[in-house]
């Protein structure tokens, strides 16, 4: 394919996976402006660093009893309704919550009526890639990435207000801006999408059966994943993709402006070069990357988030060209890392199952993250450095998994 080859999939593709792309923005946008801030948002209303570890463990733990729901919710009321009533209720109810949150419990409420994203994000996964092709997986998830990285340009914008209003009135400020694009996002999905094929035969065989029997159905769903080394493989790289995105988003905000010496308002410029650097790949040579196997340039991937966090830790972090650079090798690392780490769940899963498949894959994915957020909480409160060790650990870890995965090296031969 050509240096085009991004744009031409866009244009040619039509049906659900048009419309998931195409809506994407209008959850992007909201999402990139207020999650660079979320953390300290709590910090400044009065939230320490072990509350907020707290905080993401409590809600991780409401998540676990969303995934194991989420599944047969899907299957019973279709991909579509499923996707727009838990947006609205994931997304839509939080921001409002946290546009007046004042306190802990205001946030821990948010945090648990959030949980339910994984239903939508388990509904919208299905909706987005059950009619598409599988080779196309990269190219659907890239520009799902490119969605949330165009959104990041407009960062500067929150820069703008913060250096001119207080920190808490922009914040909240950005919620309720949220709070109305989140809405609009569900309400066009559900117009502009249609039932997917499999959506429409897990429907009609699950419309007669009650959910205690839907929920007895996940003990083969599980049995099949613990037998199938593919699917194992697309668990570990879950585990490790959530842990270490559960760090940088919450706990390296409060390291840049606590022991970094940089303002508030910065973080913004910052979010706005990541998502530059990560558009910039995915626009020129991600059409290429597309054909390379999964292996090579996923331990790249994990080799440059590796290389940014021994930056980050082992050089002075008060000046600005030391953020720079740290920004440019972690955006390198999630330009190869996150829609490869996608489509190789999607194309690990039973295509038949995969709503309860990747429930069960997502709920033990939390429940082992859970206990890992407070003690990334706590670890921060102890010194703000040993988060990012951990992340290096979980990263080592991860390499180590690819180089040996029998899976992905079978994978990577038929793709040949």
């Amino acid at each position: 394919m050509s240096r085009l080859a991004m744009v031409a999939f866009l244009r040619q593709t039509h049906g659900n996976p048009k419309a998931c792309m195409l809506c994407e923005p209008l959850w992007a946008i909201p999402h990139a402006l207020v999650t660079p801030f979320a953390s300290l948002y709590m910090y400044e209303n009065g939230c320490n660093d072990e509350q907020i570890g707290l905080i993401l463990s409590l809600g991780m733990v409401a998540q676990v009893l969303c995934c194991l729901f989420g599944g047969v919710i899907t299957d019973k009321w279709g991909r579509r309704l499923t996707a727009f009533v838990s947006e609205v209720a994931s997304w839509s109810v939080p921001c409002l919550i946290w546009f007046f949150a004042r306190d802990f419990v205001w946030f821990l409420i948010a945090s648990l009526c959030n949980a339910i994203w994984q239903i939508s994000i388990l509904s919208w996964t299905a909706l987005l890639v059950e009619d598409s092709e599988p080779a196309s997986l990269v190219y659907v998830y890239s520009w799902i990435e490119i969605s949330g990285k165009l959104a990041a340009f407009l960062a500067p914008i929150a820069y703008f207000f913060m250096e001119r209003y207080a920190f808490d009135q922009v914040v909240r400020g950005l919620y309720l801006f949220a709070f109305v694009m989140m809405t609009a996002k569900a309400i066009l999905l559900y117009r502009f999408s249609r039932e997917t094929k499999q959506g429409l035969v897990r429907r009609s065989e699950t419309n007669a059966l009650p959910l205690r029997a839907m929920l007895c159905g996940y003990g083969p769903v599980l049995r099949r994943i613990a037998q199938s080394r593919a699917m194992l493989t697309a668990f570990f790289l879950m585990l490790s993709y959530n842990i270490t995105s559960t760090v940088m988003s919450n706990f390296l905000p409060l390291y840049i402006t606590q022991n970094g010496q940089i303002s508030e308002s910065m973080i913004a410029v910052f979010s706005c070069f990541q998502a530059f650097v990560i558009l910039f790949m995915m626009l020129t040579i991600q059409g290429r990357l597309a054909r390379l196997p999964y292996r090579p340039v996923l331990l790249a991937g994990f080799g440059l988030f590796v290389l940014s966090h021994i930056w980050l830790l082992c050089l002075p972090s008060g000046h600005v060209a030391v953020w720079i650079f740290f920004y440019l090798l972690y955006a390198l690392s999630l330009a190869l890392l996150s829609p490869r780490k996608s489509a190789l769940v999607a194309g690990f899963t039973d295509p038949q199952e995969r709503a309860r498949v990747t429930a069960v894959l997502s709920m033990a994915m939390i429940a082992l993250t859970s206990p890992i957020s407070y003690l990334t909480g706590f670890l921060s409160s102890l010194d703000r450095t040993l988060p990012f060790w951990l992340d290096m650990a979980v990263a080592l870890g991860t390499c180590w998994m690819l180089v040996t995965s029998r899976a992905i090296k079978q994978l990577d031969q038929s793709r040949i």
